[in-house]
């Protein structure tokens, strides 16, 4: 269904406006608007859960959800979604080579990717800058494709 907004743009209907509005961004993101849409299937999911132990990324959520202090003022700064996807990418390119493929990954190593960077991140904005210069610093001495050689060297 096509709408109009008040300046008069033409706006569409997504699968997710009976939940309630929302910015289009944010609808992937929005853990009680999914929920929402999976309230018939909870108890499906819900069964389907395998119980794991908290890592440390989990209880740094757990308390950013809760209000409590947490151990990294540098990932607060950002939504928690960023934060957690950060955590997730950074563990698994440490894990997994910085070309891991993420359709390769199942569900409990995404968890152990996440928590791992986690780990290298959760004391602030120069541990990713160290983790970043650490890749750097293997992309500009590589051989392969696009390795800095192959960018920087003189032209002949």
């Amino acid at each position: 269904m096509v709408g109009e907004t008040n300046s008069g743009l033409p706006t569409s209907r997504r699968a997710t406006d009976h939940l309630g509005p929302q910015d289009a961004p944010n609808v992937h993101h929005d853990f009680a608007a999914n929920l929402a849409a999976e309230a018939d299937n909870f108890d499906n999911l819900l069964a389907a859960a395998a119980p794991m132990e908290p890592d440390t990324l989990q209880r740094y959520v757990e308390a950013r959800l809760g209000g409590a202090k947490t151990e990294s003022a540098w990932l607060d700064t950002m939504p928690l979604y960023v934060a957690v996807r950060l955590c997730e990418t950074v563990g698994a390119s440490e894990r997994h080579d910085i070309r891991f493929h993420s359709n390769a990954l199942d569900e409990r190593e995404w968890l152990a990717c996440a928590g791992a960077g986690f780990d290298l991140l959760r004391d602030g904005e120069n541990d990713f800058r160290d983790w970043l210069q650490s890749h750097l610093v293997r992309f500009l001495s590589s051989k392969r494709d696009m390795g800095g050689r192959a960018l920087f060297r003189p032209s002949l």
